[in-house]
């Protein structure tokens, strides 16, 4: 179990997932964001479309602040993203977590033109049939000095990474004089741009619940 971990994720969503960490165990937490969300200024037609699929907590919330549209069913790849648009009011149907189940969970269904709803930067396309439509992108911010500090003197003991981009983000700027970390990883994709600079963990599902559950093994 690490003492002090670095979160490189954005803000409002590393204090959140500090926070919870806190209640659970004694690990701390420095927080140095690496991206922030910002919603892409588009127009979409609804019409004609039965089903809203979301494979981020950010699609729900950039959703829901800008379209008043509550009626259409809603897709979400796991629980956690699901609860946040069932407490939108969105009617909501959680996929278990991964990209494979949400299409099966959608192609399954009686849908026959759904709308994905996503970032700029995503993983991949979802084999399902309907339109897909980039809402909001994560804007990369450079490491600040603290952390950099921290990092080049081993202050930190572990790091946790919760895509594939933001961890290519951080092997990019790794310096090869810095001591070598310990990587607490969502996915085997994210873990990848980072195995030639540390030990990687990987969780055991693509989830905030899952790495809590790793943190503190």
């Amino acid at each position: 179990m690490p003492r002090t971990l670095l979160l490189t994720r954005a803000r409002l969503q590393a204090k959140a997932f500090a926070a919870e960490l806190a209640r659970i165990s004694e690990i701390k937490c420095h927080i140095a964001p690496m991206q922030e969300m910002r919603d892409l200024p588009v127009e979409i037609d609804f019409d004609g479309v039965d089903a809203l699929v979301f494979t981020s907590k950010n699609g729900v919330k950039s959703f829901a602040q800008r379209w008043q549209r509550r009626g259409i069913p809603v897709y979400c790849v796991g629980p956690a993203t699901a609860d946040m648009a069932s407490d939108l009011g969105m009617v909501a149907h959680a996929a278990s977590g991964n990209s494979q189940s949400l299409a099966a969970l959608i192609n399954s269904a009686d849908v026959q033109h759904p709308l994905h709803l996503h970032g700029l930067h995503k993983a991949g396309d979802l084999p399902i049939k309907g339109r897909s439509i980039a809402i909001y992108e994560q804007v990369a911010l450079p490491l600040d000095a603290k952390t950099i500090d921290l990092l080049a003197a081993g202050g930190l003991d572990a790091i946790a990474l919760f895509s594939p981009r933001s961890a290519q983000m951080l092997a990019d700027v790794w310096q090869a004089n810095w001591p070598k970390a310990e990587f607490y990883c969502i996915s085997k994709a994210t873990a990848e741009p980072v195995e030639n600079i540390g030990k990687t963990r990987i969780s055991s599902q693509p989830s905030a619940n899952a790495m809590l559950a790793l943190l503190i093994d």
